[in-house]
């Protein structure tokens, strides 16, 4: 997270006013500043989405090395994994849809309760018009397994002239 606010603090000003070639040349220069900036973001990056694509691997029984399956074979045994991972990311998971409970918004004053209330049925309404409790178990795993997850909110146009709020699930691979 510190890596993006980096980025963000770093990004470039454009001149106001620029000749048309000098444009093609700051167009140039901004152009390698922002590929430099993913770059550098990927490579710091590298470790830590390894190792989440190591965890996804035990999750789904891939827990053996090449170098392992081939010593195990020359010695005639076959690579039996007995998944405690996946049974654990269960049960967690399990114990999240029981534990679930709707949005509620409270009111800092008692004067406040009735927008409280507006504010608890808008919340209810944007969770069950977006499955919302089907997107967050799904962030939610990947926060137990890969240690990322994101929902993102956004606006839709929903064709009648007016906006719709949507929740889309970010899979871990691309924040």
């Amino acid at each position: 997270m510190s890596q993006a606010l980096t980025i963000i603090a770093q990004s470039p000003v454009l001149p106001k006013q620029a000749e048309p070639d000098d444009t093609r040349d700051g167009d140039a220069d901004l152009l390698s500043q922002l590929i430099d900036w993913f770059e550098e973001a990927e490579r710091a990056s590298y470790n830590s989405r390894a190792l989440s694509e190591r965890d996804r691997e035990y999750l789904d029984g891939q827990q053996w090395t090449k170098e392992e399956r081939e010593a195990l074979r020359k010695r005639g045994q076959p690579d039996i994994t007995i998944n405690k991972i996946r049974e654990k990311v269960s049960l967690l998971c399990g114990l999240e849809r029981k534990a679930r409970t709707d949005p509620k918004a409270f009111p800092r004053t008692p004067q406040e309760e009735d927008r409280a209330d507006a504010a608890t049925q808008a919340l209810r309404f944007i969770a069950d018009d977006n499955s919302f409790s089907i997107t967050r178990s799904s962030v939610y795993e990947e926060i137990l397994v890969e240690d990322y997850g994101d929902i993102e909110i956004g606006l839709a146009d929903d064709g009648k002239g007016g906006t719709d709020i949507t929740l889309t699930h970010v899979p871990w691979s691309r924040i």
